[in-house]
């Protein structure tokens, strides 16, 4: 991951604590979260931020681009491997 790319994920995730400390945004859900304004819960997020990869959910595949940036997320007509 480039230094870019890095610091621009930085400074989307501090725009998101942002909206959180100012109670523009109340809360942010995932598939196992439910992450509000609680510091401990702004915390979480920076960790599970992370740890993300950006890997498509079971059922789709991830699309390859030259550019990171421009990678798509499609499904996978029914094909699934699993590890």
């Amino acid at each position: 991951m480039g230094a870019g790319s890095s610091q621009q994920e930085c400074d989307n995730l501090g725009s998101l604590v942002d909206l959180m400390d100012q109670s523009v945004l109340k809360e942010i859900r995932t598939t196992g979260q439910k992450l509000t304004n609680y510091p401990h819960e702004k915390f979480l997020l920076v960790i599970l931020c992370s740890q993300a990869k950006g890997v498509a959910p079971l059922g789709y595949l991830n699309k390859r681009s030259l550019d990171r940036n421009k990678g798509k997320i499609k499904p996978s007509n029914g094909r699934i491997t699993l590890p």
